[in-house]
């Protein structure tokens, strides 16, 4: 006898997971982009059915901000959607430093 879907219960992911999840599909898609030297931390928040992602991103300098944000933005919505089952409503990225390799930069930071 099949129980329906709906009188079996209910799967409950951690917000955790989808954090964790986020932020390994944010550093897929900056190693895809050859950008080995940046990181990304992900928060997520589950609502009425679907996740908020929150992103941080620490990015080399040069570097063309709005395309690298963008093609993040659809990986990491893309991805966590296809692996935690839950859709992706927002994504917000905030790109909180850009740093410069260390060849360019002095003792004291600056460029030279």
């Amino acid at each position: 006898m099949t129980i329906p879907a709906a009188q079996r219960g209910a799967l409950s992911i951690a917000d955790r997971v989808i954090s964790r999840t986020a932020t390994a599909a944010a550093r897929e898609a900056l190693h895809d982009l050859d950008h080995p030297t940046a990181t990304a931390r992900a928060t997520a928040v589950t609502r009425r059915g679907s996740a908020r992602l929150n992103l941080a991103l620490d990015l080399p300098y040069p570097i063309d901000i709005p395309a690298t944000t963008d093609a993040v933005h659809h990986h990491v919505a893309r991805r966590t959607e296809g692996l935690v089952g839950l859709p992706v409503a927002t994504v917000r990225i905030r790109v909180e430093r850009l740093h410069l390799p260390q060849a360019e930069a002095g003792d004291d930071g600056r460029v030279r």
